[in-house]
C-alpha cells in the first residue's frame, strides 16, 4: 500500500518517509550524544591583496620596458620607485632583499642604486639590517610607513 507522501519524488529519497519512518524521539535516543565539537572546515586561503598584485604587474611591466628599450631604458628611470616596488613585493612574500639585489631591482647602475638606498634610508622609507651570518652584507626592507605609502600609491 502506497501513500501520496511516499509517491512524491522527494519522499522516495527520504528514508524517514512513509511506513519506514520512525519517530524522531526514538532515533535521537538511539544515537549517542556527540562528544566533540563539529568539525570546522577551513575556508580557502585568501589570495594576495590587490595592492600586491598591482605591484607585481607594475614591476614586471617596468622590467619589460627596460628589456625592450635596452640601453635607452634610462630615459624612463625611476630607480627609487623600482626599489620600493621590489621591496614591497618582497615584504609581502616574506623574502629578504640584500642591498645588492635592491640596487639591481632599481634598473640603474650599482652606484646609482647605492645612492638611492642611502637616500631612501635617510628619508625613513627603508631600513638597512646587517646580515647576522656575514658582516659584509646588509639587507634592506621597507619601513611600515613606506609600505603604507606604496600601498596607497597602488590603490
Amino acid at each position: 500500500m502506497s501513500s501520496a507522501i511516499i509517491d512524491s519524488p522527494a519522499a522516495r529519497h527520504d528514508p524517514m518517509a512513509g511506513d519506514a519512518a520512525a519517530p524522531a524521539a526514538d532515533i535521537d535516543a538511539a544515537m549517542p550524544a556527540a562528544e566533540t565539537e563539529p568539525a570546522v572546515v577551513d575556508a580557502a586561503p585568501p589570495g594576495p591583496p590587490p595592492s600586491l598584485i598591482r605591484a607585481r604587474r607594475a614591476f614586471a611591466a617596468r622590467r619589460r620596458r627596460q628589456q625592450v628599450f635596452g640601453d635607452r631604458a634610462d630615459l624612463f628611470g625611476e630607480p627609487a620607485w623600482d626599489m620600493l616596488l621590489d621591496l614591497y613585493i618582497a615584504l609581502h612574500e616574506d623574502k629578504p632583499v640584500t642591498v645588492s639585489n635592491a640596487c639591481l631591482s632599481s634598473g640603474a647602475a650599482t652606484t646609482t642604486g647605492l645612492r638611492w638606498v642611502a637616500t631612501l634610508a635617510e628619508r625613513g622609507l627603508v631600513e638597512r639590517i646587517p646580515d647576522p651570518k656575514d658582516g659584509r652584507r646588509y639587507f634592506v626592507r621597507l619601513t611600515a610607513e613606506a609600505s603604507a605609502l606604496v600601498e596607497r600609491a597602488l590603490e
